[in-house]
């Protein structure tokens, strides 16, 4: 029994909000996140937990908080299915006319999806909406603050070229409206995948911001590896050599046959080839040190741009010469 939870025939009408939390192995954290997301202005919300097989107790902590609020439904998988999947299936139960992904580990303002709901409201055009950051370290102590990405007014190619000039993308915890995000293929079952799903909710319409901090996103005490991002997105993946090499040319072809032959798609792919060679620093380092070339100087702008066309398989070469 479920406790308050209502019979599974019992019909309720759609809520205001859906918030998808897929959960494993969080029982350090997972109580304060929970009273985080109950604790919300928006009380027309329901809260669908999806347990990937967690061995520690995080279901038992997650059944507890069931029992005492209706507004949570728990889906508990038989076996590991790895997190795009678990994200995907999250989604998969929301009635609600908004959605948000909530992590395990993470913290919410209580004006948090009232804010984000009120942007989305006012800019019609917005498929997601999301606050500003805080990053949180051990004790929820701040230890760095930072601007989530904001494309209110662009073109889809200045919305696009937002995707490329950061490494860090945490907007996938905003608001969102559910019918873009089934105009997605989801949280895609890869490295990066979080990225790529964002790339083809930009593809749809402009990413907005609160201006405030409410969003307390739980930083890592260590950065984690490729290896492991790979194991948990998808446990029957392999990694690939070049992790980092590989998203960046498979953004690139999403985008090119989202485009097509169009005046977007040539200004986009200069655009994306600038900034991966010339601006976005970190990833650049990432690819050149996949390729071999760690430890070696800075290159050139002009041996930038020619090795990145080649990262990213750009077979058009340089349309200028």
């Amino acid at each position: 029994m479920q406790g308050l939870a209502l019979p599974k025939t019992c019909w309720m009408p759609p809520p205001l909000l859906s918030i998808g939390m897929p959960v494993y192995n969080g029982a350090e954290t997972i109580e304060e996140s929970l009273k985080s997301l109950l604790a919300q202005e928006v009380a027309d919300f329901e809260l669908i937990i999806c347990d990937d097989a967690s061995t520690d107790r995080t279901l038992e902590i997650c059944r507890r908080y069931a029992a005492q609020d209706r507004r949570i439904e728990i889906v508990a998988n038989r076996h590991n299915v790895g997190s795009a999947r678990n994200f995907n299936a999250a989604f998969s139960r929301a009635r609600g006319r908004y959605f948000m992904w909530a992590a395990q580990d993470d913290r919410w303002h209580p004006r948090y999806a009232r804010a984000c709901i009120a942007e989305l409201e006012r800019h019609p055009r917005a498929v997601a909406c999301a606050s500003q950051i805080a990053f949180l370290g051990p004790y929820d102590v701040v230890i760095a603050v930072d601007a989530n990405i904001d494309t209110e007014g662009l073109d889809v190619v200045g919305r696009l070229r937002a995707v490329f000039e950061r490494v860090g993308w945490y907007a996938l915890y905003g608001v969102m409206r559910p019918e873009a995000v089934r105009a997605t293929g989801g949280y895609a079952a890869a490295f990066g995948g979080d990225v790529i799903f964002m790339l083809e909710m930009l593809l749809l319409g402009e990413f907005i911001t609160v201006k405030e901090r409410l969003f307390g996103y739980r930083y890592p005490a260590a950065e984690k590896s490729p290896d492991h991002y790979t194991v948990v997105v998808d446990p029957t993946r392999r990694t690939s050599p070049r992790p980092y090499t590989s998203l960046a040319r498979e953004l690139f072809a999403r985008v090119r046959r989202a485009l097509g032959a169009t005046a977007a798609w040539s200004a986009v792919r200069e655009e994306i080839i600038r900034i991966l060679a010339l601006q976005n620093r970190d990833w650049r380092r990432r690819m050149l040190a996949e390729h071999g070339y760690a430890g070696h100087a800075e290159p050139e702008p002009e041996i930038a741009l020619r090795l990145v066309r080649e990262f990213l398989g750009d077979s058009e070469g340089d349309d200028r010469r």
